[in-house]
């Protein structure tokens, strides 16, 4: 056997080995950093929204020598996603009917006159969560009233009327967990009261 040509192929063998470990391995990509890396944005569809709301205010009129009363509304939310994606806030839309009730004292120096005013309902309105907790909206739509007069002191009052006209405002809602805190205002009165969602 030639010596010279073994010992040439263990040294070959050897080297090879040698130059195989010395080369870094390679490995499979790692995903691991891909969910570190995606920006920490919250989901406009992860909001907590209930898509029925029914809510009890209590009102302050505005008009004439000023009123009071009270407002039943039921709101149903029939886009609750909304329109707006990949943003820090949800929006929401719904529609809601309502009851309301309002009594106006009307001074006329001469005569003073009650007004009671009953008005039904149906609107549209737009929540926009800037938080979990917190919601702006407008309301728009359509009521139909009811009016009569009473003369405080004898004297003849008008007659009542009905017709039908638009409805707005602007408000807001804060959810304080069993119960949420709503507030509305528009061009007659100011609104404050809870609601319950479910």
């Amino acid at each position: 056997m030639n010596i010279n040509l073994v010992t040439k192929l263990v040294c070959s063998s050897i080297a090879m080995s040698a130059t195989a470990l010395a080369q870094p391995e390679t490995s499979a990509p790692s995903h691991a950093g891909e969910h570190d890396a995606a920006p920490l944005v919250a989901s406009a569809n992860t909001a907590t929204t209930a898509p029925n709301m029914v809510s009890v205010m209590g009102k302050l009129g505005f008009l004439y020598s000023g009123g009071y009363g009270a407002a039943l509304r039921y709101r149903h939310s029939i886009v609750p996603r909304g329109f707006i994606k990949h943003s820090r806030f949800h929006d929401e839309l719904g529609i809601e009917g309502g009851f309301d009730y309002t009594r106006y004292g009307i001074d006329l120096g001469v005569t003073e006159w009650d007004l009671s005013l009953m008005e039904f309902s149906a609107a549209a309105t737009w929540n926009f969560w800037f938080t979990e907790d917190f919601a702006a909206y407008p309301r728009a739509g359509l009521g139909f009233g009811v009016a009569s007069f009473a003369s405080q002191d004898g004297l003849p009052a008008p007659v009542g009327y009905g017709g039908i006209y638009g409805v707005g405002g602007v408000g807001a809602l804060y959810d304080a967990g069993a119960l949420t805190l709503r507030a509305e205002v528009n061009n007659r009165e100011l609104s404050v009261g809870g609601a319950l969602t479910f």
